[in-house]
């Protein structure tokens, strides 16, 4: 078996009691074709230079940061604009902050030198040069992110430009890469002696099944090959050199690695949950689009997490990266895109691992939280712009980024680590059974009060999917304090949650109604809050306007309730807000429940069906909350310890008759027969004045338009509702 060979690594030994936490900005341009996608124009950092002093005010102080060739000089060598670097590099210079520059991040490079030409590692170092000569200070570089993935993504599997898909493409777009960064380095080093290498690649680990396992072992050969060129290790007795030969790649290219070896000063390895690989040959398991092949069987490749083996895990793989390099380790990308804790316990477990590996004899540096500002599009492996947002330690679908509960926790990590989460120490998804408890007796749970079995449906359901402990509670339990008194110091919750509903004609009943939750009830749920300084979360809804605005209400928009439920939710909201100033108030729309198993959608198709005569309003208008989508993003603000009033409600408005056709288009009914219907409808309604409760966000834009919530509330429940 080929081992690297031994060498004297300048980095001296520092190890820490604890790893680092840097941070960082995902700001990949990658080209699609001749379209250029830029995440610092998604993310909105473009304009603003606050960000960093948010991130630094953390306790970060080191931060992977853009210095991008397409960005800087994107049409010509000779006119770059070095303005907004100027700004933002002083600007962490002011503050305190080391920045770790990249020059190019998945990006092929400008138009007129890419990454697949001969004088691609020339033009690059040039690139890198200008750099140093303008901020001789920096030190710390990461010339080309991930060579190895971006060469695969590129040169193998078409996905960015220039969409190769063989293996000389692949090659040769890594050589190009290892080659600009051994003479970026060469350059900066000519003006800044003491600059260091951060050299970041994906760690991966292939498996698969006992057919394809010839396979595995060659990913798991290439996996090193851009550390190992850089290092000086291909020579003809690597296992990859004739395979670099057959790939068009001449000789004498790989021996100028060999003469020019630059190792790492730190190897900064990104591990993600789709970092660990599964080939299957059994290609009829899967969607017929998964399958794929290498020429000599099919196979599909999908992410080791959703296959039947045990997985490797961070540390496992970073010891062998440790093994086989012995250069100092950092872990330059941790990110799941997923609900707000479950990326806590990614980060946490992360953080742990650097802890272990610290007590090993590791030299180990840091962990980074990285995508601090979020990532788009990273769902379509950045093919395609659909909008698709993942937050990272702050949101930015808010007028200025909003601080999540991962900045929390960082900041926790980096002061008081006794003080971290309760949530962060439950396991993760990918760690759970299918059969998971959601009511554990070992953690802090959430307190849930419902007087509503659809609500205790939708929390049970989304809490255990989310790995939450909870006991949900109704509201016949809440009789006096000393009841309250003693339900938190059994259960000792994190968190209190306060769902009610009344009745309604308005809302058509879409969601089941309970009894009543009393204000009296509501004060004692209060205070007991106070006493034992646990966080309210609580819903209102949108009884509380009278619909006469003419448009979308805001959460400053002063409340008009026309009913008593109205009059009543008001009072709830007032009573809860005067007293827990930090406490959550979500406002909702009717909500659109697919776990209900009787409601207005249900008794609308049974007349469709007979071909009964029936009206609904078209003059009531109104946004729709689709309640898993409402309460996962409740929970997350929860997390995130939002408070005040927040509007969440899926974007758009519809009336209730218009709501009624699209439902009835989505189950398949005659669409003449519907479209008559409706303008009946209309014309029922054309004397009424309108009125929408509708409701808009000033705070944030977190749900997904109302077409969407519909489709997705069709794809939940048509099997209720067709089968009658």
């Amino acid at each position: 078996m080929f081992r690297a060979p031994e060498f004297t690594h300048p980095m001296p030994f520092l190890p820490l009691p604890n790893p680092e936490i840097w941070g960082g900005i995902e700001c990949s341009v990658n080209r699609i074709d001749d379209q250029y996608f830029d995440q610092l124009l998604k993310n909105g950092h473009q304009t603003r230079i606050q960000d960093l002093e948010k991130i630094a005010q953390l306790g970060i102080q080191t931060i992977r940061y853009p210095v991008l060739w397409e960005r800087i000089a994107p049409t010509d060598p000779g006119q770059q604009d070095w303005s907004w670097t100027d700004e933002r590099l002083q600007f962490l210079k002011d503050i305190g902050m080391n920045p770790i520059v990249g020059l190019l991040h998945h990006g092929s490079g400008p138009a007129y030198c890419t990454f697949d030409q001969l004088h691609f590692p020339e033009q690059f170092a040039r690139f890198a040069r200008n750099v140093a000569e303008r901020y001789p200070w920096l030190t710390l570089y990461n010339p080309i992110n991930e060579p190895l993935t971006t060469a695969r993504f590129a040169g193998l599997y078409g996905h960015w430009y220039p969409h190769r898909r063989d293996d000389a493409g692949f090659c040769r777009i890594l050589i190009n890469q290892c080659k600009g960064i051994v003479l970026a380095m060469q350059q900066i080093r000519q003006i800044q002696p003491a600059a260091k290498l951060v050299q970041t690649e994906d760690l991966g680990i292939t498996y698969s099944t006992k057919e394809l396992q010839y396979q595995a072992d060659f990913d798991n050969a290439r996996r090193w090959l851009g550390y190992d060129l850089l290092c000086g290790f291909v020579d003809d007795k690597h296992p990859l050199w004739n395979y670099l030969l057959d790939s068009e790649i001449p000789p004498e290219e790989l021996y100028f690695f060999l003469e020019n070896a630059c190792p790492p000063d730190i190897l900064g390895l990104d591990y993600y949950l789709t970092s660990e690989r599964y080939l299957d040959h059994e290609i009829t398991k899967y969607p017929s689009f998964l399958v794929g092949g290498n020429g000599r069987h099919q196979y599909v490749d999908i992410e080791a997490v959703r296959a039947p083996i045990e997985m490797a895990g961070a540390e496992k793989l970073l010891l062998q990266a440790w093994e086989r390099y012995t250069i100092p380790l950092a872990v330059t990308e941790v990110h799941l895109g997923c609900t707000r804790e479950e990326q806590m316990r990614w980060f946490y477990q992360a953080w742990q691992t650097g802890q272990k590996l610290i007590a090993k004899g590791v030299d180990f540096r840091a962990i980074t939280a990285w995508a601090s500002l979020g990532s788009f599009d990273w769902n379509t492996l950045l093919t395609r712009e659909v909008g698709y947002y993942e937050p990272g330690l702050f949101d930015v679908r808010s007028s200025e980024p909003r601080p999540t509960a991962l900045s929390f926790l960082v900041k926790q990590l980096l002061t008081d680590q006794t003080a971290v989460p309760s949530v962060v120490h439950e396991p993760g998804w990918w760690q759970r059974s299918p059969a998971a408890l959601s009511h554990s007796v070992t953690r802090k749970p959430l307190l849930i009060f419902t007087n509503s079995q659809a609500m205790q449906v939708a929390f049970a359901t989304i809490c255990e999917e989310r790995g939450l402990a909870n006991h949900i509670l109704s509201s016949q339990l809440v009789m006096d304090s000393n009841q309250l008194w003693e339900l938190f110091q059994l259960y000792k919750p994190w968190g209190v949650i306060l769902a009610t509903e009344e009745k309604s004609q308005t809302h058509l009943n879409l969601l089941s109604s309970g009894t009543n939750f009393h204000l009296h009830d509501i004060s004692l749920l209060v205070k007991a809050c106070q006493e034992n300084a646990v966080p309210l979360l609580a819903f209102s809804n949108d009884f509380v306007f009278d619909g006469t605005k003419g448009a979308p209400y805001h959460e400053q928009d002063p409340v008009s309730p026309a009913c008593d439920s109205g009059i009543s939710k008001v009072a709830a909201e007032n009573l809860i807000l005067q007293n827990l100033s930090q406490a959550l108030v979500v406002r909702t729309g009717a909500l659109l429940n697919p776990w209900h198993a009787k409601d207005f959608i249900q008794l609308t198709f049974e007349k469709f069906t007979r071909q009964e005569s029936f009206s609904i309003p078209d003059h009531l208008r109104f946004s729709p909350s689709y309640l898993p989508e409402l309460i996962h993003q409740s929970l997350d603000l929860f997390l995130d310890q939002a408070y005040g009033i927040w509007h969440l409600s899926n974007r758009g408005e519809v009336s209730w008759a218009e709501f009624t056709k699209g439902i009835a288009f989505q189950a398949g009914f005659d669409k003449t027969s519907i479209d008559y219907w409706y303008l009946r409808q209309k014309e029922k309604s054309s004397d009424l004045p309108v009125r929408s409760t509708a409701l808009t966000s000033n705070k944030a834009s977190l749900m997904t338009d109302f077409d969407q919530a519909l489709a997705s509330f069709w794809q939940a429940s048509s099997h209720r509702y067709l089968s009658v």
